[in-house]
């Protein structure tokens, strides 16, 4: 259910001892799907903010014709680096860099690099 085990072992403890952590545990479920709520809308905003990113490459690239540069990382360096930000917060110490080859995560660390793309 997505419990620590620190959090479990209190629960257990008071259980242990003879008491009831049933409203405790209440709690604890609670603030998870708080937690949850939060992340989820977090993801949807980070969605959204990929989906117009790639409807704009579209466009860009349907206009850039073949063998041109379209540059298309150039404007979203920025961005980049708060998606790794966001990743980051909800997968601990994954980040971009980790996901991608070496050359792509300097940009990704704000080092600028012109590979065409």
């Amino acid at each position: 259910m997505g419990f620590s085990l620190h959090e479990l072992a209190k629960i257990l403890r008071v259980r242990d001892a003879g008491g009831a952590p049933c409203r405790q545990v209440k709690r604890l479920l609670e603030d998870k799907l708080s937690q949850l709520d939060t992340k989820i809308a977090d993801l949807q905003a980070l969605r959204e903010n990929l989906q117009t990113v790639a409807d704009d490459w579209d466009q860009r690239l349907s206009r850039t014709p073949d063998g041109v540069q379209a540059k298309l990382l150039e404007d979203v360096a920025m961005p980049l680096a708060q998606l790794d930000s966001r990743l980051r917060e909800h997968r601990g110490d994954v980040s971009l860099r980790d996901l991608s080859d070496r050359n792509a995560g300097n940009l990704f660390h704000g080092r600028d690099i012109d590979h065409g793309y």
